[in-house]
C-alpha cells in the first residue's frame, strides 16, 4: 500500500537542476538563460537576482544567474539522445524515490506532448545519476543546500 502525506526524507536537492533545465531550455524562454540575456526593468529576473525584493529562491531557484546558465548547459549535455533538457529533467524527477506524479506546466499542446514523452525515456543510469549529483555538488550546493 502506498504511503500518503509528507515524506520523512528531505526533498531531493537536485530539484534545482531540474528546475533550471526545465525553465532554461523551453524554446519560448531559451533566451532567458543565455548569459548575455537582459530583461525588462519590471521583470523580477532584473530586480531580484540576489533577493533584493523578495526571496532569491523565487528567481532562478536561488542560484545566481551565471552559475545557473552554466549548470543548465552542463545538465543539457546529460540529456539522452533525442530528448530535450526539459524532458531529461522531468525523467530525473520521475525517477526519484517516492515520486508518483509529476505535474509540469506547458504553454501549448506541443509542449504538453513533449513533457508527457519524458515518461517514456529510459531511466538515467547510475553513471548519469552520479554525474548529475556531481554537477549539483560542484555548482549548486553551496548556494542553496542550506535552504532545504
Amino acid at each position: 500500500m502506498p504511503k500518503f502525506g509528507p515524506s520523512k526524507k528531505k526533498p531531493p536537492p537536485l530539484r534545482n537542476i531540474a528546475a533550471l533545465a526545465i525553465r532554461g531550455f523551453r524554446p519560448a524562454v531559451r533566451r532567458s538563460f543565455e548569459s548575455s540575456a537582459s530583461f525588462a526593468a519590471d521583470d523580477h529576473r532584473t530586480f531580484n537576482r540576489h533577493g533584493e525584493a523578495f526571496d532569491a529562491g523565487e528567481t532562478f531557484s536561488g542560484v545566481d544567474f551565471d552559475t545557473g546558465v552554466d549548470a543548465a548547459r552542463e545538465f543539457a549535455a546529460l540529456a539522452p539522445a533525442g530528448a530535450t533538457p526539459a524532458q531529461a529533467a522531468l525523467r530525473w524527477v520521475i525517477q526519484q524515490p517516492g515520486v508518483s506524479t509529476v505535474i509540469p506546466g506547458a504553454r501549448n499542446p506541443e509542449q504538453a506532448a513533449q513533457n508527457a514523452a519524458a515518461a517514456g525515456l529510459p531511466p538515467f543510469s547510475d553513471t548519469d545519476l552520479a554525474a548529475i549529483a556531481d554537477l549539483y555538488d560542484r555548482r549548486i550546493r553551496a548556494q542553496v543546500h542550506d535552504r532545504w
